[in-house]
């Protein structure tokens, strides 16, 4: 597993290639509108709530990246536009699992070694 420091590094250097604004933009339409007709209903939502979806964080700080070199407005071609958001989710997944491993191997060896205690601070019900 990388380094976060060195997945960060990657997903600032995609973030301002040539025209990802694009790519972002398709990112954040995505992710937020929501599309119906007549009258909105409950699972006209649904795909707000995928685990697939960028979160409003994530896609704050692609903009945050985006934003530390002046953007190219250059409209890439498809192919690439799909480059630009295949990576960008990538690159996400690998940072979230970076992230993670510390928690995820704390709680493997806790529930190995059978120190219950360890656990508690895990504790969503009783």
């Amino acid at each position: 597993m990388r380094e976060e420091d060195a997945i960060f590094r990657d997903l600032s250097a995609i973030c301002t290639s040539p025209g990802y604004v694009h790519a972002l933009a398709y990112l954040c339409f995505r992710d937020s509108v929501i599309r119906f007709s007549d009258e909105m209903r409950a699972e006209d939502m649904d795909h707000l709530f995928s685990m697939e979806n960028l979160i409003r964080t994530e896609r704050s700080t692609l903009v945050g990246l985006m934003v530390q070199q002046e953007i190219d407005w250059t409209l890439p071609d498809a192919h690439t536009i799909r480059h630009y958001i295949d990576e960008t989710e990538r690159l996400l997944r690998e940072l979230h699992e970076c992230m993670s491993e510390p928690t995820i191997v704390e709680l493997r060896d806790a529930f190995e070694s059978g120190k219950k205690r360890s656990l508690d601070r895990y504790r969503l019900l009783d």
